[in-house]
């Protein structure tokens, strides 16, 4: 790497405080939420809602086959006609367009917006990326039309993205899920709302019938998880085998504060970054890792982001400093890229680095040579084209190649790259390259730091230097 010939340089980039406690749970070996220390479950939060629409069978899909993500988190409620539906909010308005004008019968501004008043043959009429903005989520209604650039999917107006279907783009059914990750780790959330006891017990009930009904019975890959305990309890009565459940707030409390046990058993507790207690922030997860520890007790941890902190690299090396098991990630991707980076592989021992092996040869990714030693030389007021190599290790094409070149700092006064080198379409097996020309201005002289990104529509991106050696102009006699 980093030979010159014509005037042109080739370089490959790979993406790719509590007195009396309960007694202890099942030993560690029984518990398969349980990771080794070095390893960490990326759970993708309603498949990850600030990178897509939140508890959408696309958000779920692109979370195992392009952001990197160990598992997905779901809510679920149940339908007029019983069945088991995933959505954060008992309300419609706040993710579809249930109050829009124009909106699906029997929807519409002054409908219902009560998600147990509909049927699921109902519910399927609605758009479920109506709201959805990158990387604010579904909450901010007050947004430019355009910004909501996944509107119009679910009912044909837009055409999906690549490899999607516009069904993905409704509200699921959790057995249309099992059904498209039957071996995926799945935590779903039973959703306690205060004063609607039945709907809580019902949909709890829903859920183990579903789980009971599965191949060879019960899907311990399921952990069920809610706030309220009564519809963990009502749960475990109806499918008291499954032991995959995770505590309920205040079964949480009373073991850490009391010393209560708790009852139905889990293998998970499941607290915030921060927690409030009594006008005193916590750290929640160091606190409950270290009342297990004193009591032996072998309960996984999971943790979800409280907004007291951005979620970004900050928390995320925090929780693997305290040593929970997972995280579930707003930003999955964002996660992968970071365990990538320090090396921390996936509960299966595996890179985070590399293709989700629950999906295998799914997701398209950038592979190539890391350049050593990255460098290249042009004289001053000439140019230089650096070749940028790209292959596809999946088996779905890639699609929006795109390398591009940023001089930072006192550099880009001295050397300036040109357009982006495009490649479009990269099919798998068939490398291509993408050219960049960089330019050396008439007095630069010396060495240039200089960032090659390569991206792509279909997930993966990497960033490496590239050194640019600039020959000062010959002074003639």
């Amino acid at each position: 790497m980093g030979r010159i010939r014509a005037a042109t340089a080739t370089i490959l980039l790979a993406v790719t405080a509590a007195a009396g406690f309960a007694p202890a749970p099942a030993a560690a070996e029984t518990n398969p939420w349980l990771t080794p220390p070095d390893q960490f479950i990326n759970l993708a939060h309603q498949g990850g809602e600030l990178e897509a629409p939140g508890n959408t069978m696309y958000a779920f899909k692109r979370a195992m086959r392009e952001a990197g993500a160990d598992g997905i988190e779901m809510d679920a409620y149940v339908s007029a006609d019983g069945e088991l539906v995933v959505l954060h909010d008992r309300t419609l308005n706040g993710t579809t367009n249930s109050q829009q004008p124009g909106a699906p019968a029997p929807f519409g501004p002054g409908s219902s917006d009560e998600i147990w008043d509909y049927t699921v043959a109902e519910l399927k009429k609605l758009d479920a990326a109506y709201w959805f903005a990158p990387g604010t989520g579904q909450y901010d209604h007050g947004r430019p039309a355009g910004d909501y650039v996944l509107r119009g999917v679910a009912d044909g107006a837009k055409p999906p993205p690549a490899g999607y279907a516009a069904s993905d783009f409704r509200i699921p059914t959790f057995e249309e899920v099992l059904a498209e990750f039957p071996d995926t780790r799945i935590d779903i959330e039973i959703k306690h709302q205060a004063g609607h006891d039945a709907e809580g017990a019902a949909a709890a009930r829903e859920l183990a019938a579903i789980l009971a009904a599965q191949p060879g019975g019960d899907d311990e890959n399921v952990l069920v998880s809610s706030f309220g305990q009564g519809e963990l309890e009502a749960f475990h009565e109806a499918l008291p085998e499954h032991d995959s459940l995770s505590a309920s707030l205040d079964a949480t409390s009373g073991y850490a504060l009391d010393g209560e046990e708790i009852d139905p058993p889990a293998q998970a507790l499941q607290p915030p970054d921060v927690y409030d207690l009594g006008g005193t922030l916590i750290d929640a997860p160091a606190f409950l890792k270290a009342i297990a520890e004193q009591r032996g007790d072998s309960y996984a941890l999971h943790v979800w982001g409280s907004d007291a902190e951005p979620e970004g690299p900050n928390l995320y090396q925090h929780m693997l400093d305290v040593g929970v098991q997972g995280f579930f990630a707003q930003k999955p991707e964002l996660l992968s890229q970071f365990l990538c980076e320090r090396a921390v592989p996936r509960p299966d021992g595996s890179s985070h680095c590399a293709p989700n092996p629950a999906m295998p040869g799914i997701r398209p990714i950038l592979e190539g040579a890391d350049p050593e030693p990255g460098r290249v030389e042009v004289r001053a007021g000439r140019r230089v084209v650096v070749e940028v190599g790209v292959a596809n290790a999946g088996n779905l094409d890639m699609h929006g190649t795109l390398a591009c070149a940023t001089a930072k700092g006192g550099a880009a006064r001295w050397v300036k790259p040109g357009r982006c080198g495009k490649r479009g379409r990269v099919v798998p097996g068939e490398p291509e390259v993408a050219r960049i020309p960089i330019r050396a201005k008439r007095r630069a002289a010396g060495r240039y730091e200089v960032t090659v990104e390569l991206t792509s529509d279909d997930g993966g991106s990497v960033e490496r230097a590239l050194t640019v050696r600039v020959q000062g102009k010959r002074k003639h006699r």
